[in-house]
């Protein structure tokens, strides 16, 4: 018996040649247009978060500030390498279309939806949703135009890259100061001579006094203002040129570093400028009418002026130029068949991929709660201001030193307690709650040196050890040990980036968090999710699972009260 497969009516085999023949009746133009309407849609829909968060960076004052364009750039990028060239692989075979984009599918995939759970708050710290883009741009490329295609897009899909903010604050972050205060004093020397505003009388100071009338205000020229800013935003279109540009790496390279001084020679220009303004108009017309535009203006003159200049390295911008090239149908007219010979499959392929990772990449919006879109930590340090929970108060107990060997010869390690004040509220317990914090400058000691590695250490038992879900992206391991001399107990602990310590304010460090308590026939705890005490009666089992999402709990709230003391201390800092 021979079973109709129907498809909306229609059976199944009709429908598949009615839609073929659909694909191969279209002209040239309108499939490419189908095409790229499955590769922009489908990564939209899957990195709509991701995207957006790079665009919000577009008007904030911060050196990151153009990485938001980096999509736009690589589309450009795309559009000059649109039509085929004579030298490129003669690759037809839709076997290995797939075997090259469904490989990079499923690693983006993996990059979105596993790896935010196993890397908790360091996944969105070092941005690597960004890094599954460009994979998944390359996947649908493969699949829906074909591996000749995706080699003569490599550039552009290569150049996605540039968005990871780890690729500029590793640098960024010890060059920033040294820039800033270069900047500085090349503003001192000009005032000598220029003397639009008279600089402070400590060396290396950013504050300089503008007198309009009679009457000084002052100007300081911070980071933002030094044009690091513009720095960025010019390596990122000049690599844009240059790879558009015809001609040697060297001169292209020996070009693209020309203008830096240029760049920053300009910028001195508009910092004169303001205090010239400044000095002219008063402090308004200088802030508000000038300073929010002028950068703008300055800025795109020294990328116009250097990119005229090309010529002069012996470069040639001919993106679009056809020398030497196919027509962009022959490769259609000479194998008689089309690199891409049906469609709907692979338009349903895009679809599923896209919605399906795209419900991974918006819950990267947890984040939002501990780290800023570029990865910057949004929570002052805990041994600052540490964190208050509801119904408990916490107390300073004690500081260690032993650490040091382990995490760094900077590393704090403080231990505080926790003690209920109430017990009408969510979080019931008899014993208090020990929060040891371990603040360090770097990562890689608590990657050596985890909690279980100290506890086999001492040689105490661990047991029923469970990943648990925090909030704001941050991921907790819960865990239980006994031992002798210290009796039974519940743990859980976490890591996160924070702003600052103890006499660094504004430094990036890393803490361990580790709340513990005590589980024993003597302790009473109350499940704040099912209302069950932890009582003798129980078995250890059910105690451990009572322990464990009390600690849980304590835990989100401990995240949350470190927003909040975060804010004060800001509105703190603001009001002084």
């Amino acid at each position: 018996m021979q079973i109709a497969h129907v498809t909306f009516g229609v059976p199944f085999k009709t429908w598949r040649e009615r839609q073929r023949s659909w694909w191969v009746c279209l002209d040239h133009t309108s499939r490419t247009v189908v095409q790229l309407s499955l590769v922009i849609g489908g990564t939209l829909v899957a990195y709509h978060y991701s995207l957006l968060t790079l665009l919000e960076q577009l008007d904030v004052q911060s050196p990151l500030a153009y990485v938001g364009l980096v999509p736009v750039f690589a589309l450009a990028l795309a559009a000059a390498y649109m039509t085929p060239k004579v030298e490129e692989p003669n690759i037809y075979d839709r076997q290995v279309d797939y075997i090259v984009g469904v490989p990079l599918l499923l690693v983006a995939a993996a990059i979105t939806m596993l790896l935010p759970h196993h890397m908790s708050a360091t996944f969105w710290q070092w941005r690597v949703d960004l890094l599954a883009v460009p994979l998944f741009v390359a996947g649908l490329v493969a699949i829906v135009f074909g591996t000749r295609v995706l080699w003569r897009q490599r550039l552009a899909v290569l150049y996605l890259l540039l968005a990871l903010p780890a690729l500029y604050t590793v640098v960024l972050a010890s060059t920033l100061v040294r820039y800033t205060n270069f900047t500085v004093d090349a503003l001192r020397d000009i005032l000598k001579y220029i003397p639009v505003a008279k600089a402070d009388v400590v060396p290396g100071d950013p504050l300089f006094t503008v007198t309009h009338h009679g009457s000084s205000f002052p100007l300081a020229v911070v980071t933002a203002c030094s044009g690091v800013d513009g720095l960025v935003g010019f390596l990122l279109i000049g690599l844009l040129f240059a790879a558009m540009m015809h001609g040697p790496l060297l001169r292209k390279m020996l070009w693209l570093l020309a203008g830096l001084p240029l760049l920053w020679a300009i910028n001195l220009g508009r910092i004169m400028f303001i205090f010239w303004a400044g000095r002219q108009w008063g402090e308004k017309v200088a802030l508000t009418v000038f300073h929010p535009v002028i950068g703008l203006i300055t800025f795109s003159a020294g990328v116009t002026l250097w990119a005229l200049a090309h010529r002069w390295a012996g470069l040639r911008l001919a993106p679009f130029a056809g020398g030497g090239r196919r027509r962009a149908d022959e490769p259609v007219v000479r194998r008689g068949v089309l690199p891409v010979p049906a469609i709907a499959a692979v338009a349903i392929f895009v679809v599923v991929a896209s919605v399906g990772i795209g419900v991974g990449d918006t819950s990267l919006k947890d984040y939002n709660l501990v780290e800023t879109a570029v990865g910057e930590p949004r929570l002052t340090s805990f041994l600052v201001n540490p964190a208050r929970v509801p119904g408990w108060t916490w107390s300073y107990e004690a500081q260690f030193q032993n650490g040091k060997p382990e995490f760094g010869l900077d590393s704090l390690w403080y231990r505080y307690l926790y003690r209920p004040t109430s017990q009408d509220g969510a979080l019931r317990a008899t014993v208090p709650v020990t929060a040891d914090v371990i603040n360090a400058s770097g990562i890689s000691g608590f990657n050596a040196f985890t909690l279980q590695d100290c506890y086999n250490f001492h040689g105490w038992s661990e047991r029923a050890t469970v990943d648990e879900n925090l909030g704001g992206g941050i991921t907790g391991q819960s865990l239980s040990y006994d031992s002798s001399q210290y009796g039974d107990w519940s743990v859980l602990y976490w890591l996160w980036p924070v702003l600052g310590t103890e006499g660094n304010p504004t430094a990036t460090r890393y803490e361990r968090v580790v709340l513990y308590v005590q589980d024993g026939p003597l302790a009473t705890v109350q499940d704040p999710k099912t209302g069950v005490k932890s009582t003798a009666a129980l078995s250890l089992d059910e105690r451990l699972t009572v322990d464990r999402d009390f600690l849980t709990v304590f835990a989100s709230e401990i995240i949350k009260g470190q927003k909040a003391a975060t804010t004060e201390t800001i509105e703190s800092e603001a009001a002084a």
